[in-house]
């Protein structure tokens, strides 16, 4: 259990946040959240890093004469750094206390006038007692830290520039300073430095309720338990129920903050391209589904040849069924994500969902197909252009959205461009016309100084969130104009489709459906973006796996089917001058030849090569060879 008591505390340290500025919760009421941890432990040099991932749903169960709290864990996963791990979907042993303390949840009672922990117990008392007698009063002291008052139960007055001094924040004197106010919530950071640690947050919090809406934290501060000594950096984060909860390794590991790149201008004039169909985005009567290690990708291919204009594809009411067709209980979160991607292969949509719930895995091993209601909502374009002022603070409204450019003391021709959204739906994109020059993606200034690159790039998606972006220009002269480019979501869908995913075997069986990948012939697929063909040259092979070996060069040709369509399928050439007397042929690829499997996939597809009727030649260069690809039956 010791092993575990690090990880716990953190995500309750998350947890104690919420009982913040005038929160007035009402019997009744409750709220779900994503806690995210990810912790550095450094104790002499040795380090082991720690990480959760956990769906908690708070219940009010009584606000007088104490504030009474229920927790209730949806979903928890916790990695001790690859020594231990945890997850609720996996079948428990019979005397795994630890399930049983996590699962019940925990009660939780404060005093409603200080926020101080008056008790604190899980419901389970049977595993609750076993785990006080293992663990000692280690564990609920560590708890108690966390859920004791963070201090943010006075008044914060909601303008913008505010100040407040706050006694104790998570067990630290912190200063807090309001830095954005909307009609509906406050947006706020807070920060401390002294002997006991140093801390810094940005939170948002409803104005109406003070219930906390969203959170990030980071605290680095000594450590010491079981009588050992060390360094402690943590970042939490507190995310609402939708939101997508991925893992805060994937914003930690940006490594750097300074890199800069060549300014990107669109390619072409955005404002009169239309938003694509439901035609072309719902072109098909299936969508696929792959296994992946945490949970399930969702796809919907699309009948589009590149993206011009963005628009939000949905995946609502996510439900799992069985091969009779029955209903599986089991509920999804979605972690991620992507709409209308033309990045590699076939334009499609993905939706990356997380199994909830505990003790799942023999209703996650009967799982045959899924099915949601997609929904496709559109999106157009503005643009707005303004006359430059070289070396002077330029601010502008985008009708609501703020505008402002300010030149950086000290750096010739480097401007700071800040967009504030307030809240609106729409947004901008990383593209700015009229100026040449390179910028940043993010601004370095973010934060206090001590936090990480990778700290700093979570926060600032944490802002993008929220609807306020930075960067930073460093233009080759001072330009004439600047264009600003934004992105306005319609009000509502346009369009809804229930849609069935099969398995990747039983898609690719179907002839209606699409090829699930493309390959091609020269040069990488991100070069045929916009394009059906490329100029060839012979200098340069096509296809090198990570070996450096060719499947396929400018001189040879390759068709690649799936397996079971080989007994349904003949490809032939239909019209080819002979080579050396013999004729060209299509031949199967029987066996491996050099690195060429890796490449053709041969234990799940068949593969065939343009070659001589005597298998002598499968080189050619500066031929027209006409083909026929013929099926009749249905692949087995």
């Amino acid at each position: 259990m010791k092993r575990y008591l690090a990880p716990i505390a953190a995500v309750f340290m998350l947890m104690a946040c919420s009982s913040d500025v005038e929160f007035t919760p009402k019997t009744g009421d409750e709220r779900a959240y994503w806690l995210l941890t990810d912790t550095r432990v450094d104790i002499g040099g040795r380090v082991q890093s720690q990480s959760s991932r956990a769906l908690m749903r708070y219940q009010v169960e009584a606000t007088a004469p104490d504030l009474h709290m229920t927790l209730i864990p949806e979903y928890m996963e916790m990695d001790g750094g690859g020594s231990s791990s945890f997850n609720s979907l996996a079948t428990p042993d019979d005397d795994d206390e630890l399930y049983q303390l996590l699962s019940s949840g925990f009660d939780m009672t404060l005093d409603a006038e200080t926020g101080q922990m008056k008790a604190f117990s899980g419901r389970d008392s049977a595993s609750w007692a076993q785990v006080l007698e293992r663990s000692g009063d280690q564990l609920v002291e560590e708890l108690s830290k966390g859920l004791s008052t963070p201090g943010l139960l006075q008044s914060i007055p909601a303008k913008v520039g505010t100040e407040v001094d706050l006694a104790e924040f998570n067990g630290y004197p912190a200063q807090l300073k309001v830095v954005n106010v909307t009609d509906t919530q406050l947006t706020a950071t807070l920060s401390s430095t002294s002997a006991k640690g140093r801390i810094y947050a940005e939170l948002t919090q409803a104005r109406d309720s003070g219930w906390l809406e969203q959170m990030l934290l980071v605290i680095d501060a000594p450590f010491s338990m079981y009588g050992r000594t060390g360094q402690v950096r943590t970042r939490l984060a507190m995310l609402p129920e939708d939101a997508p909860a991925a893992h805060l390794g994937n914003y930690l590991s940006f490594s750097r903050g300074d890199e800069w790149y060549e300014i990107v201008h669109p390619e072409q004039d955005l404002t009169g391209i239309a938003a694509p169909t439901p035609a072309q985005v719902f072109a098909y009567d299936h969508g696929v589904y792959t296994d992946e290690v945490e949970g399930v990708n969702l796809q919907v291919l699309h009948s589009l040849d590149q993206v011009t204009v963005p628009a939000d594809v949905i995946f609502n009411q996510v439900r799992a069924y069985d091969a009779e067709g029955v209903l599986l209980p089991v509920r999804f979160a979605n972690v991620g994500g992507f709409s209308l991607s033309d990045f590699d292969g076939p334009v499609r949509s993905w939706s990356s969902l997380l199994p909830l719930g505990w003790d799942q895995q023999a209703n996650l091993e009967q799982i045959h197909s899924y099915k949601a209601e997609v929904a496709l909502q559109p999106h157009y374009m503005q643009v707005h252009t303004f006359d430059w002022t070289p070396g002077q603070e330029q601010v502008h409204d985008l009708e609501g959205i703020d505008l402002r450019i300010t030149p950086v003391a000290g750096l010739a021709q480097v401007y700071k461009i800040e967009i504030n959204t307030h809240g609106s739906t729409r947004y901008p994109l990383h593209y700015f016309g009229g100026v040449e020059g390179r910028m940043q993606w993010q601004d370095v200034g973010l934060g206090p100084a001590w936090l990480t690159p990778g700290e700093r790039n979570l926060f600032n998606a944490y802002q993008q969130n929220k609807g306020s972006l930075s960067w930073r220009l460093e233009l080759d002269e001072q330009p004439e104009q600047i264009s600003v480019y934004l992105v306005l979501p319609e009000a509502q869908p346009s369009a809804r489709r229930e849609i069935t995913f099969i398995s990747p075997e039983v898609f690719a069986r179907d002839p209606e459906m699409p090829p699930l990948e493309q390959h091609y012939l020269f040069g990488p697929p991100w070069q045929y973006r916009g394009k059906t063909t490329l100029d060839f040259n012979p200098e340069q092979p096509a296809m090198l796996d990570e070996s450096g070996q060719s499947g396929q060069s400018g001189q040879s040709a390759q068709a690649v089917l799936p397996g079971e369509w080989s007994a349904a399928c003949t490809l032939e050439v239909t019209d080819a001058e002979p080579v050396n007397g013999h004729a060209l042929e299509w031949r199967p690829v029987d066996e491996c030849r050099e690195q060429e499997c890796d490449n053709l996939y041969l234990h799940q597809q068949q593969a065939y090569e343009l070659a001589t009727d005597d298998g002598e030649q499968r080189y050619f260069y500066g031929r027209e060879v006409s083909s026929r690809l013929s099926c009749q039956g249905v692949p087995q």
